[in-house]
């Protein structure tokens, strides 16, 4: 959609994925730089690439694009002028401990494949059981944790698995807003479906908006997070051109 408008689109990956070099699954600071790492890249392989650029993430992808915006504030790219993130945006603690009650249970295998990575003395049989031990180590040589059927959250995670010391540097590590952002974000978030609902987004914008950030924050009460990603078209690509045309960017923090 974006190239069919005349942008260029870096589509990043993050290093180790597929392969048996560490992976920082789900770290947002890790993944945000291979984000801005990306583009140089691209622009390196493709001198004629423009020199302005945003950053636009779903899901997973979301507090990436934030990530960006906050690594940008440390690197001041006078190139970088936003961040887009699309459903997935929440507080760290409060998104796995969703995620522990809902049907995407790989997701927290890869979380504890992104803790062992960032702090390598974390010892992984502390959080997971030993079935879930099994698809831990199926995801060091892949992307995804298992085609066949997948255990209950009660069965792969250990009692309190939440209070473990790494588990916590995580969390604080990957929670927003501990540095301002740089450049304005629009964050789009659904009401229903089984992902990340608005009531979390908002704590997770709250802070934003208490650190001075710019932010757009927009609902969509009546579709659910794949639903949004289309939906929200118009919304995306008008904010993509107004960063790009250097208007002033809108904001509905209180």
């Amino acid at each position: 959609m974006y190239a069919g408008l005349g942008y260029a689109v870096v589509a990043s990956d993050y290093a180790g994925l597929g392969t048996s070099f560490p992976n920082a699954a789900l770290d947002m600071r890790s993944n945000a730089l291979d984000v801005i790492n990306a583009v140089a890249a691209a622009r390196a392989a493709l001198p004629q690439l423009g020199t302005s650029w945003v950053v636009a993430g779903y899901a997973q992808g979301s507090p990436v694009a934030t990530g960006v915006a906050e690594a940008e504030s440390e690197i001041g790219d006078p190139n970088y002028l936003g961040a887009i993130g699309i459903s997935g945006l929440a507080e760290p603690k409060e998104f796995f401990e969703h995620v522990a009650q809902g049907p995407s249970y790989s997701m927290l295998v890869f979380l504890a494949r992104g803790i062992k990575t960032v702090y390598p003395e974390f010892r992984v049989e502390e959080m997971l059981t030993g079935k879930a031990i099994r698809l831990y180590e199926y995801v060091s040589h892949s992307c995804v944790a298992s085609s066949g059927q997948m255990p209950a959250a009660s069965e792969m995670l250990k009692p309190d698995w939440e209070n473990n010391s790494y588990v916590k540097k995580f969390f604080a590590r990957n929670t927003l807003g501990r540095k301002p952002a740089f450049g304005p974000l629009l964050l789009i978030s659904s009401e229903t479906g089984t992902g990340v609902r608005s009531a979390l987004t908002a704590t997770a914008v709250t802070r934003l908006c208490e650190q001075k950030d710019r932010v757009l924050f927009v609902k969509y009460p009546a579709l659910n997070e794949s639903a949004v990603l289309g939906n929200s078209i118009s919304e995306q690509v008008s904010w993509i051109r107004a960063r790009f045309a250097g208007l002033s960017a809108p904001s509905n923090c209180p």
